[in-house]
């Protein structure tokens, strides 16, 4: 299964998002991205996201929520921060939710010893998951045969990594 941490947009993950108690429908233009939802909510490593933002303004909480707030036909001033951070965990929360229901399918044919791999800049949501599907986690990074100073950044850069460990695999 593969969702973006950074550039994924909003509307992949959810049609609407609560909005003072109401589901409200999403606008179907590119204005916000996951990047802005977990910047708000204080985990995403700003170094992970190199992309400039949907109204290319600054990466910034403020600007976060600027970006979400257009999503939902609202002003940045229309909510408090900490609800517009309720609104952005709703966000986050679909698309582990997305990510869950395919790897709840995958799981269903694998013995229960067999853990949740995660990799890319996301980990940290998939090992949520495994918490919530009760299996062992294991982190890419533990698993690539590099010098401990890189394993992080190739972890993060899963599918290169990987390309670059089946190349040198004698077939």
């Amino acid at each position: 299964v593969y969702t973006g941490f950074t550039r994924t947009f909003l509307f992949g993950v959810a049609s609407s998002a609560p909005v003072n108690g109401r589901l409200t429908p999403l606008m179907n233009e590119y204005f916000a991205s996951i990047a802005d939802a977990h910047r708000i909510l204080g985990v995403l490593d700003e170094d992970d996201d190199r992309h400039p933002p949907a109204d290319g303004k600054e990466k910034t909480v403020d600007g976060s929520i600027a970006r979400l707030a257009r999503m939902v036909g609202r002003d940045a001033t229309d909510l408090t921060p900490p609800e517009w951070g309720e609104v952005a965990r709703w966000f986050s929360e679909q698309q582990l939710r997305k990510v869950h229901d395919a790897a709840s399918l995958v799981a269903g044919t694998l013995p229960r010893d067999v853990p949740i791999v995660g990799a890319g800049i996301g980990r940290w949501q998939i090992r949520r998951l495994a918490e919530r599907m009760e299996r062992s986690y294991v982190d890419f990074a533990d698993i690539i045969p590099a010098d401990d100073t890189v394993r992080g950044q190739a972890s993060s850069a899963a599918p290169a990594s990987a390309v670059a460990l089946l190349a040198g695999y004698p077939s």
